[in-house]
């Protein structure tokens, strides 16, 4: 029987796509085109939820930081946990 081959740690620990992201998420550039945004370019986002009371709350915080409450819209699918009964 051949001895058991153990493999190769590798050497980069982070994702991916990490390189890909980590300029993005930095360019101030960036940032100012979001805010140069006006009313000619509005912009919203939208999901579709059923009972999602630990989710939905991460979901809703994460893209307040980026869009008005007025372009951001929860579709609810007959949820029966009470999880959408706020604003």
């Amino acid at each position: 029987m051949p001895p058991a081959t153990i493999p190769e740690v590798h050497e980069h620990t982070e994702p991916p796509l990490g390189q890909f992201w980590e300029p993005i998420k930095t360019d101030r550039a960036h940032r100012r085109r979001l805010a140069r945004l006006g009313p000619e370019k509005r912009r919203a986002v939208i999901t579709i939820v059923h009972n999602e009371p630990v989710f939905l709350p991460i979901w809703l915080a994460y893209y307040a930081r980026f869009f008005a409450p007025e372009d951001i819209y929860v579709l609810d699918n007959d949820t029966t946990d009470g999880s959408t009964d706020g604003d």
